[in-house]
């Protein structure tokens, strides 16, 4: 099921991020932010008044792809951090394209 949060960083006197907030927000709310009706099939989170839309993707794991300058695994050949898979999933929230 889809969801809509909303992350609010929190600084220190300095300038500093020192923490995060996750909350949960509405589908409304983020169309209201956009300005332009959103995919309800899809994730998405408001950070800094700016709605941004969740990607997943597989890559290899950082503990035990062999790497180098020359080549490049699309499998790692499996550890504790990985579960013994080779792999793991990762995501972040990317910015709405300027198409919408």
């Amino acid at each position: 099921m889809a969801h809509v949060i909303e992350i609010t960083v929190e600084q220190n006197e300095y300038g500093q991020t020192c923490g995060v907030k996750d909350e949960p927000s509405t589908f409304e709310k983020a169309e209201k932010v956009a300005g332009f009706k959103l995919d309800k099939r899809r994730n998405y989170a408001i950070i800094q008044n700016e709605v941004r839309q969740l990607a997943k993707w597989t890559q290899p794991c950082s503990g035990c792809s062999d790497d180098s300058e020359y080549s490049n695994a699309s499998r790692g050949s499996g550890c504790s951090e990985c579960g013994y898979h080779g792999v793991v999933r990762t995501g972040m929230y990317l910015p709405l394209s300027a198409k919408h």
